[in-house]
Order: C-alpha cells, then sequence, then structure tokens
C-alpha cells in the first residue's frame, strides 16, 4: 500500500481568518478590561504589565493547540450551508494550468504580510529620523544613562539610555532637575523597550484596532511612572504639577516617535493622577486571574474530554459515539490521511472530474465547493455541495451538471481515508474541496497566461 501522508495546511485563508478573528476578539476583551477595571487605578507598574502581555496572549492563544475552533464545529445540528472545515486544495478543471490560478490563500496571505511590513515601516523610520537629528551630539556619561546636549537640536526628550536634553530651554534650576529626573526615569525604567516590544506585535497585529489603543495606553502609563519618579519625594506634586501645565501651554518641538518627550499630550490626565489620593485597590489587580481562566478556557474548551463515571474503571476508555452523531471538527491534532497523500488525492479528484459538454460549449464557468466528513472510521460520509455555480436562468441547467459532476468525482474516489484523531482519539473531520471549472480561453483574457488560438476556445 502506498505510504499515506497526512493532509496539513499550514496557513489556509479559513485558519489565517480564524487566528486574526481570535486574536482581535482576545486583545478586545483585554483591552475593555484595562479601561473599565484598571484604566484608573494608580497601579501603574501592574498597567504596564498588564498592556505588555494582552497582545501577545491575543497572537498565541490562537495558535496553542487547544481547538478552539473545533467549538464551532461540535454542532452537528447546525445548517450546513457553511461549515467550518479544512479547506483542501482548489482541483482546476478546464484546462487551466495549476500555475495560471492563485493559491486560494495567496491573496490574504499576502496582503497579511504586506500589512507587517508596511507597520513595521513606521517605527523604523522614528528610529531613522531620531539617530540623523542625534549624530554628532556630545556625550556626556553620567550614572545609569548618557546625556547628550541637543543646543536646541531636538526638545528634551529620552531613548534607550540617552537622556536628549535642551539646554535652551527656558527652565529655572529647580524645573530643570524635576524634568532630568523624569527623563532619568525612563531611561532606568525600560520604557524604550517596552515600546519597541509593542512595535513588534503592533506590526503582527496590524489588522487588530485594539493593539494600538494599547500603545496609546503604554506610553501614557511611562508618563505616569516617570512622573511619579520626579515628582516624588524631591518635589511637591502640586509644584510639578504646575510645571506640567506651564509647559503644556508653551510651545514645544515634537521628538520623533520613538522617543519620550517631555512635553507630551495627555497633560491633564496627568496631573489629575499626580493629584490623586486614591488608594490603589488591590483587589481589582486579582481580576486578571478570572480574566485569564477565562480567555484560556474559552480557547480550549474543545480540548477537555468527557469525565469518566466513577463506576468506571481508571483505565477504561470512554466508548466511542456512534459515527452519525459525533461531534465534527474543523481541524484536528491529527488530521486524516487519504491513501497515497495529499498529492494522490488532487489526482484522483482531477481523474474523477468531467467538464460537462453543454457547460463547456456554452462557456459556463464558475467554482463548486463540496464538504464531507471523514468519521472516526475512515468513512466518507454527509457528502453535498456547500456552495455551487450559479448563472443565468437559462443555463443554470447546465450550471447544475457542473455541481453535480464535482459532488459524483468526491463520491467516487477510489482512496481509503485514515481517520483523524484528537487526544489520541479517532474523531470525525469535516473538509471542503473548492472545484474550479475554467475554460483556457477565459483565464487568458484575464491574463493569467499567453492567449490561446480562436480555435482553442471550445477544447
Amino acid at each position: 500500500m502506498p505510504t499515506q501522508t497526512p493532509i496539513r495546511l499550514p496557513m489556509t485563508t479559513i485558519n489565517l481568518l480564524n487566528w486574526m478573528g481570535q486574536s482581535t476578539l482576545f486583545l478586545g476583551v483585554c483591552w475593555l478590561f484595562y479601561r473599565l477595571v484598571l484604566y484608573r487605578e494608580r497601579s501603574f507598574q501592574f498597567n504596564r504589565g498588564i498592556l505588555l502581555l494582552a497582545p501577545l496572549l491575543a497572537a498565541t492563544l490562537p495558535l496553542l493547540p487547544l481547538n478552539w475552533f473545533n467549538s464551532a464545529t461540535a454542532l452537528p445540528t447546525l445548517p450546513t450551508t457553511w461549515l467550518p472545515a479544512t479547506w483542501l486544495p482548489e482541483v482546476r478543471v478546464g484546462g487551466v494550468p495549476a500555475a495560471a490560478a492563485p493559491l486560494p490563500w495567496s491573496w490574504l496571505g499576502l496582503m497579511y504580510a504586506g500589512g507587517v511590513l508596511v507597520s513595521l515601516l513606521h517605527p523604523v523610520r522614528g528610529l531613522g529620523q531620531l539617530w540623523w537629528m542625534s549624530r554628532g551630539l556630545p556625550r556626556q556619561p553620567q550614572s545609569g544613562y548618557t546625556l547628550r546636549l541637543t543646543g536646541g537640536r531636538l526638545p528634551i526628550s529620552s531613548f534607550g539610555r540617552n537622556v536628549y536634553w535642551d539646554e535652551t530651554a527656558p527652565l529655572t534650576p529647580a524645573e530643570a532637575a524635576q524634568v532630568l529626573r523624569h527623563e532619568v526615569a525612563h531611561v532606568q525604567q525600560g520604557h524604550s523597550a517596552d515600546c519597541l516590544w509593542l512595535n513588534c506585535w503592533q506590526a503582527v497585529l496590524w489588522f487588530n484596532p485594539f493593539v494600538y489603543l494599547h500603545g496609546r495606553a503604554l506610553r501614557l502609563t511611562h508618563e505616569y511612572l516617570a512622573d511619579a519618579a520626579a515628582a516624588y519625594p524631591a518635589a511637591a506634586p502640586t509644584v510639578y504639577s504646575a510645571l506640567l501645565a506651564r509647559l503644556a501651554v508653551a510651545q514645544f518641538a515634537a521628538a520623533p516617535p520613538p522617543a519620550h518627550s517631555f512635553s507630551t499630550s495627555q497633560t491633564l490626565n496627568r496631573i489629575a493622577m499626580l493629584s490623586s489620593r486614591t488608594p490603589v485597590r488591590r483587589w481589582k489587580q486579582w481580576l486578571v486571574l478570572p480574566l485569564l481562566s477565562l480567555l484560556v478556557g474559552t480557547a480550549a474548551c474543545e480540548k477537555a474530554e468527557p469525565l469518566t463515571p466513577p463506576s468506571a474503571p481508571a483505565a477504561q476508555e470512554t466508548p466511542a459515539p456512534a459515527p452519525g452523531k459525533e461531534r465534527v471538527y474543523g481541524f484536528a491534532e491529527r488530521m486524516p490521511e487519504y491513501a497515497g497523500g495529499l498529492q494522490q488525492l488532487m489526482r484522483d479528484l482531477g481523474a474523477q472530474i468531467k467538464y460537462p459538454t453543454a457547460a463547456r460549449q456554452a462557456h459556463v464557468e464558475g467554482k463548486v465547493y463540496v464538504h464531507f466528513t471523514i468519521d472516526s472510521q475512515g468513512q466518507m460520509r454527509d457528502i453535498h455541495v456547500q456552495k455551487g455555480v450559479r448563472t443565468s436562468p437559462d443555463k443554470q441547467w447546465m450550471a447544475d451538471e457542473m455541481n453535480q459532476a464535482a459532488l459524483l468525482a468526491v463520491r467516487n474516489l477510489p482512496g481509503r481515508w485514515t481517520a483523524g484523531s484528537q487526544n489520541k482519539r479517532p474523531v470525525s473531520v469535516g473538509c471542503t474541496v473548492p472545484v474550479s471549472f475554467a475554460l483556457p480561453w477565459q483565464a487568458a483574457k484575464l491574463g493569467l497566461f499567453p492567449a490561446l488560438n480562436p480555435s482553442d476556445k471550445n477544447c
């Protein structure tokens, strides 16, 4: 018997869209928790940690083997118009070369990769701008940081271990000491590394609007931390608040995006937080535990198996349900295997499908989506047209023949299947195969490959 190769599709359209949707939902829940529970709290270091970890959790939880997506596919009573399933590569009928049409996931994958690259350009551009503006500035090594006098070339700001100091700024010696403590706090607490970390996740999750809200909240939290270090205990909070208000009214140039500029926005929020005497409510921080349990539990809901009855021996396995009543997974830890592997499956489908003569002559084209399930016994069942070709009423009977041709090809597959498994137990897995009926002359008109002779239109 030929070697059986599992069907493994690393990033199809369904998988990528699924990850994008789940990460958006997870990060949205984290942002809602932050705004409702932690936003007004003075637990700045705790808030900083939450804002830094939330994008990591949102991006990685959907990728862990927790099988959240299977919970949606575990409802066999739902209408089968669009059942979530593993999508197989497209089968093309009608003479169009396989290389002529793009893979079904390529457009989305390329769009996602392009978004990542574009998102990375912004922080890279900011770093380049900061380097260009600070080149040649004198260095004065200090304890824990490097002071660089800008002479008005850069506003008072900080990045990495550098504090950019504008000695021409209209500050009294006392005010200058407070501002310097503020910028040194940014350096000592590693706020620049936080921003670079979040910039990376903003590039990975560029499609997620909540990741940008996290970035703004993190920068404001950095200012809260630096304000606290500058205002206590060397200066009274009221004196420091007056300094913030005066500098906010004055016209100061903004530093490049990577740097932490003292004259930043959100001044009123910073003054209000400095003036607040409300004690930190630690009980709110403990609410992170049920939130984390909710996220992980939601992602892992399909991972849990039914408990063995107390009367049953510990080593006894729970009997598998009848094939007709099994839950159908959209993706399993071990996917079903077709005899000969995925390439053999595509060859068998291609050999089985015939372009109906009437549809070919009438130049009727379209795509048919055939859904089927490989049950825990390795048998194909529930084979049906998920979405068929639709055309004008006078030609719909030709489209029906195309739908039927695709359906019969899947039903008559000669190879045998080996069932997929979840937690080392055989399970039912749903699959969808797209069958594209396209004529070479029409593909040439779309520019997919060089035009054929007019005599080839009806081939």
